[in-house]
């Protein structure tokens, strides 16, 4: 389509926008990008404030072969950073304490005995129906639907099992699934994620604060999808040491608190640490389970971190730094029925390569 001409115009400057424009260069195609926004990267910001580096959004990208293509296309590979081996501890904040994940993962034994009799789904399911039919309520209460939360910050009611986990639900059994997927940790940059957005831009032409009727290509958020609304507070302490070392720890539904889980960013990429005695949390409201969230006052919102800290790991040192990032209708849901088949930065990437690959065919 696009192999006659030397120039595309490119709606959206977010990471879709700006891979898309990459892969297009790597076939002799230059790319405008516009976007109405004041800044590129859509929902990727790397905020670097009083001492203390957090992402208000993607904290980092599983290495899948097309985006490390992309980083090493970019020359950002010398800029990896990996996470501590500490991060691979993960806990549930269950039954009012927090527990280790692999203290609870035993537990599914039963559940994946009995998924391994069970034919495959020959019909779309929502990951509550799929996964307690084949592992339980439990399971799929108490470790599903937290793991739904910090992916998808979504409804298990609604999120289709297939679209949101397909190695899971297509392949012979749950198990099969779990020991197929390597585990490839996640990964960020020396600087943050908006590296690869700084690098983006230094190649490619990107026009902000404009909206332009005419154009080409639309890497923006389809409205017809339905999404959800995510609030991130990041919490900063110069000189503090975090009770348990991990990635962080997630918030079944059936908990009822008012916070989806936190990460602690300072264990989990202790090189993007400023000082050594400092710590770094991020804590994750709204989403699917309450969309309220969004509007609450700033105020509100940090008071409600604060207060879960102190309740889940028993913090109550006032932080050195404290700021809410609200992102409207930024997490798409690929719900039962939705033509919707992934979310996240990977699958931005991925998707902008095919999309590449056809345009110029």
């Amino acid at each position: 389509m696009y192999d006659k001409i030397k120039s595309v115009k490119i709606r959206g400057a977010g990471i879709r926008g700006l891979s898309l424009a990459h892969f297009l260069k790597q076939k002799g195609v230059d790319s405008i990008l516009y976007d109405k926004a004041p800044r590129a990267g859509g929902w990727i910001k790397t905020v670097k404030e009083n001492g203390f580096l957090f992402e208000a959004g993607p904290r980092g990208i599983r290495p899948h072969p097309i985006t490390l293509r992309l980083i090493e296309e970019l020359q950002l590979s010398d800029q990896i950073i990996y996470p501590d081996p500490a991060a691979k501890k993960r806990f549930i904040y269950y039954k009012g304490k927090l527990r280790p994940l692999g203290a609870l993962l035993p537990l599914l034994s039963f559940g994946l005995l009995k998924d391994l009799f069970l034919p495959a789904e020959k019909e779309e399911l929502t990951i509550k129906d799929h996964f307690e039919k084949r592992l339980g309520k439990w399971a799929t209460n108490a470790l599903i639907d937290p793991m739904v939360s910090g992916i998808f910050a979504g409804d298990i009611n609604k999120l289709s099992a297939k679209k949101c986990f397909p190695s899971m639900v297509c392949n012979k059994s749950i198990l099969a699934a779990m020991l197929s997927q390597p585990r490839t940790p996640l990964i960020s940059f020396k600087g943050g994620m908006e590296t690869l957005i700084h690098r983006f831009q230094a190649d490619h032409e990107v026009k902000l604060n404009q909206a332009p009727e005419n154009f080409d290509v639309d890497c923006t958020l389809d409205p017809k999808y339905e999404s959800v609304s995510i609030v991130a507070v990041t919490i900063g302490w110069h000189d503090l040491k975090l009770p348990v070392k991990g990635f962080g720890y997630l918030v079944p539904t059936s908990e009822k608190e008012p916070i989806l889980g936190a990460v602690f960013d300072s264990a989990t990429f202790p090189s993007q640490n400023q000082s050594p005695d400092e710590a770094r949390v991020t804590v994750m409201m709204g989403g699917a389970n309450n969309p309220l969230m969004i509007d609450f006052p700033d105020e509100k919102l940090s008071e409600i971190a604060l207060d879960s800290l102190s309740k889940h790991l028993n913090i109550n040192v006032l932080p050195d730094y404290i700021r809410v990032h609200k992102a409207r209708d930024a997490i798409p849901q690929p719900i039962v029925g939705s033509d919707l088949n992934g979310v996240g930065v990977n699958h931005a990437i991925e998707s902008s390569c095919k999309l590449a690959d056809s345009l110029v065919s």
